[in-house]
Parts: structure tokens; C-alpha cells; sequence
């Protein structure tokens, strides 16, 4: 309806008038009133996962900054510096962006041999969420480790930055062996 109204005084009016402008307004914030909701429809459809006392479960979405879910993306953790934390495993998301990383516990990733230290390692474990996309890139890195507790669900939303820039590391000959020149900048004095 809002649309039509647009169109409308568009074509009586002329592009420029406030009247114009003010239905342009409306229909965008309409359009982000839709998206909203479609995103609270999602997140009310999703079951709560439960996580078991000797593990942890950290799930939820990943969208673009338009709300738009991202598919076919991995989730995983890393350490602090930077490796893959390959005993909790990654997730995928889904066609709604959702993911679901379930960390199980060592008594029964290790076929009912119980070990209390992986255990209590595990729950003091402070990761970095990292998502890779289908090319091996990293798109995002969460910039707070979270920390997990044994019996604890996690959930975390994710909005991407609307354009991902690929930054690969340098390979070993580019970096250099003497340290780098010091900015020639100075800094400026507030109030002079």
C-alpha cells in the first residue's frame, strides 16, 4: 500500500517533492519493520538447545547487515593465537544462517573412557569465534573471547559487515627481517 502511495505522488508530484520524500521515508522504514520481523519469527521458531552437565553448546545466526541469513558457512573457535580448538569440532550454517556448535564432554567424545581433566579443560576454555567462508577465508572474528562453563548454552547473533574484504597472511619472505620505519607523524596538541 505504501508503495502504491509512493508511486503515486511520484507521478503526480514529481520526484522532488517533500511528499515524495516523506512516502520514500515510510516505505524504508516499513521495509526494516519487515525484515525485522521476519527475523523475530525465525529466532521464536528456533528450539532451545540443551546442553549436557559434562558439556557446552554454543549455537545462533549469522547475518549480513541487512538481516539477510548467511548459508553455508563454518563455525569454529580458536585460541588466542589463532588455531583451531579442533576438539570441539566447527558447525555449519543453514539456509536461515543458524548454527549449532555442541561440544559433548570427554566421557563420551571418547567413547565412554571418562576424563575429568579434558573436561575441566574445556571449561575453562576462552575461545575466539571465528566464520570461514567456502573459499577458506575468515570473515569475521569475534573481537571478545567468550568463555565456556560446563552446562552452559551460549547464543550469539552475528551481523557481517555488508562488504568482506580477503586479508590472507603474508607467506614467510614477505616479512621482513629489520623492524619498519617509524610513522614520521606527529602527534597534535588539542586546543593550539
Amino acid at each position: 500500500m505504501l508503495q502504491r502511495e509512493h508511486a503515486q505522488l511520484a507521478k503526480e508530484f514529481g520526484a522532488d517533492d517533500p511528499r515524495v520524500a516523506e512516502a520514500s521515508r515510510r516505505v524504508a522504514a516499513n521495509d526494516r519493520l519487515v525484515r525485522v520481523l521476519g527475523v523475530e519469527a525465525v529466532r521464536a521458531g528456533t528450539v532451545l538447545p540443551a546442553a549436557d552437565e559434562s558439556g557446552w553448546v554454543l549455537h545462533g545466526y549469522v547475518r549480513d547487515q541487512k538481516l539477510q541469513p548467511q548459508p553455508n558457512l563454518t563455525v569454529a573457535l580458536y585460541d588466542a593465537r589463532g588455531r583451531w580448538l579442533e576438539q570441539f569440532g566447527h558447525a555449519c550454517t543453514d539456509e536461515r544462517g543458524y548454527f549449532k556448535l555442541v561440544y559433548e564432554g570427554a566421557d563420551k567424545a571418547s567413547a565412554g573412557t571418562s576424563s575429568a581433566a579434558a573436561d575441566a579443560a574445556a571449561a575453562e576454555t576462552a575461545a575466539t569465534i571465528r566464520i570461514v567462508n567456502r573459499q577458506g577465508e575468515t570473515i569475521y572474528i569475534d573481537p571478545a573471547p567468550t568463555s565456556f562453563e560446563l552446562g552452559q548454552v551460549i547464543y550469539r547473533e552475528i551481523l557481517l559487515r555488508e562488504k568482506v574484504a580477503s586479508c590472507p597472511p603474508p607467506s614467510t619472505s614477505e616479512i621482513p627481517t629489520t623492524p619498519a620505519p617509524r610513522s614520521s607523524r606527529r602527534p597534535t596538541r588539542r586546543g593550539k
